[in-house]
């Protein structure tokens, strides 16, 4: 098993012009996981009838990445010389949840082979930086990206000080400028021992995945985790008119609900993150809409699905909604065989009613 050999940038010219940064090479701890944080900006005029005109703000979320860090001695150390010395400097910021690592065989110096069809999901791009390192704090190298096909799922990485090698098993992940930006606190339990939380906030813009609602109009197709309930919260832009010495008066302009919707999500496969991060690109925070079922067995057909027409058990549809509503004016219909979801939009509803039975 041979080690690997990343060879020197031909060319000066080509050397990263933040490759000089500090790299923050201590590795978190995973039992909490790496928090990572996309805020868009966008500004939402409502009407008094309830009319929203949105517009986004920022072009490009803002990155962030929390992590907690459970270390002893040397890198305990390390962590407090580095958050002594650089304070909110520039740094280079591991993506650790996108680590590789390198395998017993190497076809070509420099050249990193990832598993089929993968690539294109990771954050491993072309001119881009990236960390190497044993899992030692002071054991790291950072290189530079000299080519990424995504076709070959492979990427040719360069130094550019001096030829390096590095056995089997050792960590590859990309590297993005950023700055601790909080104030950090590190408990000593021990005098061998820090815990520490530390957040870092990208300046790099986030360009890595291209807006996309995914295989159909702009609709959220990620399945809720149940191991948290579903929440809808129902809100109205009424006007309240109270002159104290009468009864109050409600004026409802828009008489429409304004419904808001909670879930927890658990994504498996970078394809399926990768499908996620695009729509959230897509939708730019909350500047552009998009249809969300509610996850609910809200109707019931009490017969087969014949054409466009269909029995359901009454949910008092006929009865309350008088106005239409947007929110509820389209449906989702499932199929017990796993065929996929149609939707439909609701024309009409009427009433249906059957002879009472005899006693």
């Amino acid at each position: 098993m041979g080690n690997w050999f990343f060879p020197k940038i031909a060319n000066p010219d080509d050397i990263h012009p933040d490759s000089g940064l500090q790299c923050f090479t201590t590795l978190p701890n995973w039992k909490g996981g790496v928090l990572e944080r996309l805020s868009w900006l966008t500004d939402v005029m409502v009407g008094e009838a309830a009319v929203e005109q949105r517009r986004a703000l920022r072009m490009y979320p803002r990155r962030s990445f929390e992590a907690s860090f459970l270390r002893t001695d040397e890198s305990r150390t390390r962590i407090d010389v580095f958050l002594s010395s650089q304070g909110a400097k520039r740094i280079l910021v591991p993506l650790w949840h996108e680590q590789f690592y390198l395998r017993g065989t190497q076809t070509a110096p420099g050249e990193v082979k990832f598993d089929r069809g993968t690539l294109i999901y990771r954050e491993f791009r072309k001119g881009t930086l990236v960390g190497i390192t044993t899992g030692k704090s002071n054991e790291y190298s950072v290189c530079q990206i000299m080519d990424a096909n995504p076709s070959s799922d492979t990427i040719q990485i360069a130094n550019w000080n001096w030829a390096t090698e590095w056995e089997p098993g050792t960590r590859i992940f990309p590297l993005r400028v950023g700055r601790i930006t909080d104030q950090i606190q590190m408990q000593g339990p021990a005098d061998r021992v820090g815990v520490s939380t530390i957040r870092f906030e990208l300046e790099d813009a986030d360009k890595s995945f291209e807006p996309s609602w995914g295989y159909c109009t702009p609709l959220w197709q990620f399945k809720a985790d149940r191991g948290d309930p579903v929440g809808l919260t129902y809100d109205r832009h009424d006007y309240l008119v109270d002159m104290e010495n009468g009864v109050r008066h409600l004026e409802d302009v828009g008489e429409r609900a304004e419904i808001g919707q909670s879930l927890s999500l658990v994504l498996y496969g970078r394809e399926r993150i990768a499908a996620y991060r695009a729509f959230l690109y897509a939708a730019c925070g909350r500047a552009v809409r998009f249809y969300m079922p509610t996850y609910m067995s809200d109707i019931q057909p009490v017969s087969d699905l014949e054409g466009a027409t269909f029995l359901a058990k009454p949910i008092g549809f006929t009865e309350h909604m008088h106005e239409p509503q947007a929110a509820r004016r389209i449906i989702g219909i499932t199929f017990k065989d796993g065929a996929p979801t149609v939707f439909r939009n609701i024309n009409s509803v009427a009433p249906v009613y059957s002879p009472t039975p005899p006693h």
